[in-house]
Formats: C-alpha cells, sequence, structure tokens
C-alpha cells in the first residue's frame, strides 16, 4: 500500500475515533440532564412538599398524600444467614464477601519503539514501523466485585468468574414506624450496619465445606489456606446486622403503610434517612447525593468530547 494512503487511512480512523468521543461525551452529558430533568428534579421538588405528621397515629386525610414520619423502629426478628446459620435479632441482615482478585492498571505514559530506513534517492529517514508499548502492571486487591480478567491486556493473570459464595441481605418481615409499617423500598434503604462478632459458639450449622478450607479472622471469615499469603480466589466474609434505630420517612400514605410516592411516571419518592431530621434536611440530603453523579457524568462528558475534538483536529493537520 502506498505510503499516501496509508497515512489517509490513518487520518480517517483518527477522525472517526475523534467523531466517537465526541458523540459520546455530548450524549453522556445529554442523558444525565434529561435524567436529572425527568427524574431527579421531580423527585426533589415532591420531598419538598411533604406534609409532618406524628408517628403514632392514623388520619385519614392524608391518605395518597405524600407525608414525612419520624420516630422509632420496631419489627426486629431472629435473622439467619442461610450458609453459616448464624443468628441475629434485627431488621436486615447482610452478608459481604471480597476475593482476592487481580486488578489491571495502566501507566500514564507508553513506551514507543521505531525503526528507520534510508531512501536511496532522497537519503531521508523514514519511519518504516513504530510500536506503542501500553505499561499494563497487575496486582491483588480484596474486591467485592468480581473483575473480569478475560479484558486484561496481557494473559496470564486470571481471576475467577464469579465468587464461590453469594453475598444475600435477608429482613424483617414486618417493619413499623409507629402506627405506620414499611414498605420493602423503605427498608432497603436502612443502612446503619454494625458488624456481627463471630465466634464463641455462633456457627452452630458453619459448614466450611461450602466454601473450602475456612478459619475465623477479625470478626469475620477468611476462606482460603493462608490469610498471610492469600491466594487469588481467596475470600474474606463479613456478616453485619442493622438493629433498631430512630429513622426519618418520606412517603406516601396508604392506609396503615408508606409507600412509594410516584411524581411522574418516571419518578418516585420514597426516602429513609436513618436520624430525625426535619423535610429540609432531607431534601438538602438528597440534593447532595445525587449532585455528585451529576458532576462526574458532567466531567466524563466533557472530558470525552474535549478527546474527541482534539483527535479531529489533529486529523485535519495531518492531511
Amino acid at each position: 500500500m502506498p505510503r499516501s494512503t496509508k497515512q489517509a487511512s490513518k487520518t480517517v480512523l483518527a477522525w472517526l475515533i475523534g467523531m466517537v468521543f465526541v458523540l459520546f461525551g455530548v450524549g453522556l452529558v445529554t442523558g444525565v440532564e434529561i435524567y436529572w430533568a425527568k427524574v431527579i428534579e421531580p423527585e426533589r421538588a415532591g420531598l419538598s412538599t411533604a406534609v409532618p405528621v406524628p408517628a403514632d397515629a392514623l388520619d385519614s386525610q392524608y391518605n395518597g398524600k405524600l407525608v414525612q414520619v419520624t420516630g422509632d423502629l420496631s419489627g426486629a426478628e431472629t435473622l439467619t444467614d442461610a450458609d453459616f446459620k448464624v443468628a441475629v435479632n434485627a431488621l436486615r441482615l447482610r452478608r459481604r464477601v471480597w476475593m482476592w482478585q487481580w486488578v489491571q492498571t495502566q501507566a500514564a505514559k507508553h513506551t514507543t519503539f521505531s525503526a528507520t530506513e534510508t531512501d536511496p534517492q532522497t537519503h531521508q529517514e523514514n519511519t518504516v514501523i513504530s510500536v506503542s508499548a501500553r505499561n499494563y502492571f497487575y496486582s491483588p486487591e480484596w474486591l467485592e466485585q468480581v473483575v473480569d480478567s478475560r479484558s486484561f491486556y496481557y494473559p496470564g493473570h486470571d481471576n475467577p468468574p464469579a465468587m464461590r459464595l453469594p453475598a444475600p441481605t435477608v429482613a424483617a418481615a414486618k417493619v413499623s414506624l409507629g402506627a405506620f409499617v414499611l414498605s420493602p423500598d423503605l427498608v432497603a434503604q436502612l443502612d446503619n450496619f454494625q458488624m456481627v462478632t463471630l465466634g464463641g459458639g455462633n456457627l452452630p450449622g458453619w459448614d466450611s465445606s461450602l466454601s473450602g478450607p475456612s478459619r475465623l479472622l477479625d470478626d469475620g471469615i477468611y476462606i482460603g489456606a493462608n490469610p498471610k499469603q492469600p491466594a487469588i480466589g481467596d475470600l474474606k466474609v463479613r456478616l453485619e446486622y442493622a438493629p433498631v434505630t430512630n429513622v426519618s420517612v418520606i412517603a406516601r400514605q396508604d392506609g396503615g403503610r408508606l409507600m412509594p410516592f410516584a411524581v411522574t411516571p418516571s419518578a418516585s419518592v420514597a426516602r429513609l434517612q436513618v436520624g430525625l431530621h426535619s423535610v429540609s434536611d432531607m431534601v438538602r440530603q438528597f440534593n447532595h447525593d445525587n449532585l455528585e453523579w451529576r458532576v462526574l457524568g458532567w466531567v466524563m462528558g466533557l472530558f470525552a468530547a474535549l478527546a474527541g475534538g482534539l483527535l479531529i483536529k489533529l486529523s485535519g493537520k495531518a492531511r
């Protein structure tokens, strides 16, 4: 292939890649703003209209309306981890599992190798091959999500395709806030977790054959041969429980239940926050929670668009 044709192909490829980056960046920012307008803004507006009502009495005039209720939760029951048979009196019980696995990181700079030849007619040196070697590094880490090693640039650092143990969460059947019963959507937001202290005979049904050699370690369970020298695929397990606490809830009053409140076809309000808070405090926290991902989306989108624009500009100069 003539050198001019190769150069033209590279220019077109750079232009196409640049356009992909620009479209991705613009699409990401647009998607973030559409979601913000259709979901976040209506939910925030709905939260701010909630009417505070007492927790210990039901008032039928608020049926179907958005209310705020604060007070102490009740309904704790004996929750049991299905595999380890650990029983705790709580509102929620969850198992967290970390796996020792390879993680790929890329160096900031690439190493470039090139070779040249001298044109016998012009006596000019021309680059005949240029190879940019990507510098990737691999190190093991404890992570709760499985890292897909099939996407690694260099082979030889293989992770298990899945966790040997799942990480389920169980909840009490009926969690109440005064005279109200919380919907599962609200119970799932209860996040005041504390570590379950293991040992002393509270692992009566622990069957280590479920997951291999294991032992108690730091109020958790280590699954593997040697915790001082972890092997890829080893696991660390911790059980955590959410005890009875006081909360603030904004949701729809449906008789004696607190349910999600639909503000638009794509947005609903059902918010639980640990602690006693006013409506304005809960709106403020909602704004804070959602502003972070909005800013992140904008940063990623603008970076991609600028990178694409630079590629397009450079491809134009190369013509």
